[in-house]
């Protein structure tokens, strides 16, 4: 277990390099970067390489493959959505629809409705669509509130891939915590390997954008995190700029006041 437990921590150490520089990497670099030694590096890179996680643009140099392999498109897993309304009693609901189930909790104390959608194969873009409009229609029947999308909260989101002929050797599971903030695990699932993504984009617009546009979840998503992120940071910077200038003024009015002739 623990030999395990250290060839997992070494995985992830190395993948969380190659993910945080964004560009091809010698050996060597991974193995200053990540502090492990040479040979080890280059025997996870080799395992990598072959399960179709990492790519080899050019020899010797290493890469995050943005597929990880052919597979299909991403799907979402699990999906919580909130919405503050007045509910008069505390209660839940729940509905299943093959492999979808849906629960829908009404909770009186913090005036908010909380929906679960979650499928384990894994739901399209007009699954998810269908799941959601399934949601807005039980508050409809319960509350007699129409709620739009826009009004919905992403509480918390995974998405899935699913890859045929693909498997980590030696490894069960991989997870790599981004620079983000988001979750990446990846497993041996039947015949295959998993790759589940866990985020928070806070809008419904941007799940369906992405699952209607096929685009990998994890560079996309982290995308818009990176900006939202950005932003937040430049206007701390302004803020405290401002701020800054606000204290500056007082100190040069101050020190005026005390130069001028009693």
């Amino acid at each position: 277990m623990a030999s395990r437990r250290a060839k997992t921590e070494k995985l992830r150490r190395i993948l969380e390099v190659i993910k945080q520089a964004g560009r091809s990497l010698w050996p060597k670099e991974i193995a200053r970067l990540s502090g492990l030694k040479h040979s080890t590096v280059r025997g996870y890179l080799r395992q990598l390489l072959k399960a179709g996680v990492l790519l080899q643009p050019e020899r010797g140099l290493y890469v995050i493959n943005p597929t990880h392999g052919v597979g299909r498109p991403p799907r979402i897993h699990n999906l919580w959505l909130s919405v503050g309304l007045f509910v008069p009693r505390s209660f839940k609901t729940s509905e299943v629809y093959g492999d979808c189930k849906l629960q829908v909790i009404f909770g009186a104390k913090r005036s908010r409705v909380t929906a679960v959608i979650s499928s384990e194969k894994g739901l399209d873009y007009t699954g998810c669509c269908f799941a959601i409009q399934r949601v807005k229609a039980i508050i409809k029947e319960i509350l007699n509130v129409e709620v739009e999308n826009s009004q919905l909260f992403v509480r918390n989101c995974e998405f899935n891939e699913d890859y045929v002929g693909i498997r980590l050797e030696g490894l069960n599971c991989v997870t790599v915590k981004s620079f983000l903030g988001s979750l990446e695990r990846m497993y041996n699932k039947g015949d295959g390997l998993r790759n589940e993504v866990k985020v928070r984009p806070e809008k419904v617009e941007t799940i369906l954008a992405l699952l209607k546009g096929g685009i990998t979840p994890y560079y996309a998503v982290q995308g818009v995190f990176l900006v939202e992120k950005r932003l937040e940071e430049l206007t701390k910077a302004i803020k405290f700029q401002n701020e800054g200038i606000q204290e500056l003024r007082k100190v040069f009015s101050e020190l005026l006041d005390r130069l001028k002739p009693l």
